[in-house]
């Protein structure tokens, strides 16, 4: 493959505007420069003046991309290689499971070229897999059926992080600056009910980034999930609330009924204190909730645990372990041209 030639500003606007594309998630030249700071050779192609020429091969920039794609949590590896050539490394061992590897593509190639054509002659939008798996189910068993479906997630994922094609695996409705997450307290979004999906597939791959998030998107967050479990949720307003973060209630129907849950959210680098839970206590008390939640990036301290347990609060914490889950649990499914 050949080399390209850029200038070296129009490489980077086309890069951050690359990533923006396929993840939605606008990225600076300082933020492209921050997430390949391990690669030497790629900080260097951000880092020439504006007016610089680059000359890059185009297998690197397709490893950048994938790279960046993965950093920003939204492909699952930055691996480019071939699934099948990873697939040949992982049985060549075993001579039996390499075997039946080879039997399925004898029958998966055809039936996939069957499939696109089909696809193709009914002006469809994306390719329906069903009589190619039945036909390896039926074939080759659960190992035929596992190594199909692996084949297909490989093909979505190959053209999405593709550096050349305008396909991706979901159409965001807009693009959203990595800084909103760390600087804004604007929690509008058409991905999410209170915080922006992209912000969760980010935080997904970066989650030791948890403790930079804006106060008011760690509001979101909480919320975001907490609705997710299938609660009826209020976010306060966020300033001048009376120190309720967040009301939860069982379902809807709660006109003049008080919350199930009260929630305060505390973003905090240092443990928290017994004060913290003694004013949830109060707030419990007066707005007579079952039981309050404190969601940290951290974890009650020792005098706090102490105080819940010696005056049997109902307070429970979603410590930093706790939310790592809540993350991974929210984060985008796979998407693609196979339907």
């Amino acid at each position: 493959m050949g080399a390209i030639l850029y200038q070296a500003i129009d490489f980077v606007n086309s890069t951050s505007e690359l990533i923006g594309y396929k993840s939605g998630l606008t990225l600076s030249r300082q933020e492209l420069i921050e997430h390949v700071r391990e690669e030497d050779e790629w900080v260097d192609l951000f880092s020439l003046p504006d007016e610089g020429t680059i000359r890059v091969r185009s297998e690197v920039v397709e490893a950048l991309v994938a790279h960046l794609l993965y950093r920003v949590g939204n492909i699952d590896t930055p691996d480019t290689r071939p699934r099948l050539a990873r697939m040949f490394h992982r049985f060549k061992n075993n001579e039996r499971d390499l075997s039946r590897l080879m039997a399925v593509m004898e029958d998966y190639s055809p039936l996939l070229d069957k499939a696109v054509q089909a696809t193709i002659a009914n002006d469809g939008k994306s390719v329906d897999p069903t009589d190619l798996l039945n036909t390896i189910a039926k074939k080759h068993g659960k190992f035929g059926l596992d190594i199909a479906n692996e084949l297909l997630i490989e093909i979505n994922a190959t053209i999405h992080r593709s550096p050349w094609t305008v396909a991706r695996t979901i159409e965001w409705k807009d693009e959203r600056a990595l800084l909103d997450l760390f600087t804004s307290e604007n929690l509008d979004t058409d991905h999410g009910l209170f915080f922006d999906q992209r912000f969760i597939d980010y935080l997904e791959a970066n989650f030791d980034k948890i403790g930079d998030v804006n106060w008011r998107q760690f509001e979101g967050m909480t919320a975001e999930y907490l609705a997710r479990q299938g609660f009826s949720v209020e976010l306060g307003s966020g300033r001048n609330d009376g120190g309720v973060d967040i009301r939860v209630y069982p379902t809807d129907q709660h006109a003049d009924l008080p919350p199930t849950m009260i929630v305060q959210c505390k973003r905090e680098r240092r443990k928290i204190s017994k004060v913290i839970v003694k004013s949830l206590w109060a707030d419990l008390v007066y707005e007579n909730a079952n039981s309050g939640l404190i969601v940290t990036t951290t974890e009650l301290s020792p005098g706090a645990k102490k105080v819940c347990k010696a005056r049997n609060y109902p307070i429970e914490q979603a410590n930093r372990e706790i939310l790592r889950h809540w993350i991974s649990n929210m984060r985008t499914p796979g998407a693609g041209v196979f339907g």
